[in-house]
């Protein structure tokens, strides 16, 4: 789960890195307006994947919540079995 959690972040983070060189090519030389503007794409991309990652993360974590609650459901009949073969 770390691992998933580790490759999306530095999946987003290259992209981030690979969209910020491409527009700052784009506008080199251009002028300090292009520039910034270029800067506030990288920004509003940079937050988006920033936004998707975190709702993934979301997602996963109620996952793994319903697995738990699952897992704790399963380990109570195992117990009341235990009981019932113990008696």
């Amino acid at each position: 789960m770390k691992r998933i959690i580790l490759l999306i972040i530095i999946i987003a983070a290259a992209l981030g890195f690979f969209l910020y060189k491409k527009n700052s090519v784009a506008v080199a030389g251009v002028s300090n307006n292009a520039n910034f503007v270029s800067n506030e794409k990288f920004e509003t991309t940079l937050q988006s994947n920033l936004n998707l990652i975190w709702n993934e993360l979301e997602k996963q974590r109620n996952d793994i919540n319903a697995t738990n609650a699952r897992l704790d459901a399963i380990g109570e009949s195992i117990n009341e079995i235990n009981t019932k073969l113990a008696q």
